[in-house]
Parts: C-alpha cells; structure tokens; sequence
C-alpha cells in the first residue's frame, strides 16, 4: 500500500513530526515519513520498536482517515466498571456504612453483580473528594469520667 505522497503533505508531516504536542503522533507522522522515504516497514518497525503490525495499523489509518489517522481514536482503553447512577449509590452507601468499604463491596456485587476492590471504591470516593476518616470513638458516662480522671492525674504528677 506504497502510495506516493504529495509535496504539501510530506511538508504537513514534517511540520506534525517536529510540532505535535502528543508523542504518538509524532511517532506516527514520522513513521508515515520514513515509509515515504523508501524504507521497508521491517526497518520502520525496527527503528520504533514495534511490531510490523504496528506500522502497518498505523500506515493504514493514515491513508483510510489522513491526519485523523495519526491520532488515537476515542473509546480506546479500559471502560469504566460503575456508570454514574452507581457512583452515586456507592457514595451514599459509603456515608451511610461509616465508610465500611467491605459492606459497599458486599452491596455493589449483591446489586448489580460487579466485584469491585477497595481501591476501586476509594478511587471513587477520593474522585468525589470525599474524606475517609475513622469514625469518632464514642465513650460512656462512666468512661468518660474515668479518662478525665487519668487526665487530671497525669497532670498532677507532672508538678
């Protein structure tokens, strides 16, 4: 699929290869260069590091989609596990569990059949900017007056 390029769109990948701000592109652009140049995909592959398929993926997005074809498409990488509804029922379930992470695990999988790890949740919790913190140690009547009195103690010893 050695197509010829055109002055106007050597100088345009020239221009991407020295200017673009994101490095695949870049890669790409140069890629697309050196194939334009006479070399065998083999070298191309060779000199980037990457499979022959890589340089022909890339050799192929850009003579079916032009300069689209040497950006990443949208859609790429790992979907998210939660849809938003559900982050917002994990973050109400978190406020609601004293933060129990193990019970908002318990309840997603229960709900919605999705095993989540804790640093999922806490992901979720800490993009919502939601505070983790151990809920405060509530003391009986008489607890309370045996620490005060220990307290008071410390001090006088202390003199």
């Amino acid at each position: 699929m050695n197509q010829t390029l055109s002055q106007e769109t050597i100088k345009l990948l020239w221009r991407i290869y020295r200017e673009s701000k994101k490095y695949q592109v870049r890669q790409r652009a140069h890629a697309i260069i050196l194939i334009n140049q006479g070399y065998e995909i083999e070298q191309v592959a060779k000199i980037f590091t990457v499979s022959r398929k890589t340089i022909y993926n890339w050799q192929n997005s850009w003579f079916n989609r032009r300069l689209a074809g040497l950006y990443n498409q949208s859609g790429t990488g790992r979907k998210e596990l939660f849809d938003d509804s559900q982050k917002r029922q994990i973050i109400n379930w978190s406020k609601q569990y004293n933060q129990n992470l193990g019970l908002v695990i318990k309840k997603a999988k229960d709900k919605w059949g999705i095993q989540a790890s804790k640093d999922t949740i806490k992901r979720i919790l800490k993009y919502r900017k939601i505070k983790r913190k151990a809920p405060a140690i509530i003391f009986s009547k008489q607890q309370n007056l045996t620490l005060k009195k220990c307290y008071l103690e410390s001090l006088i010893m202390c003199n």
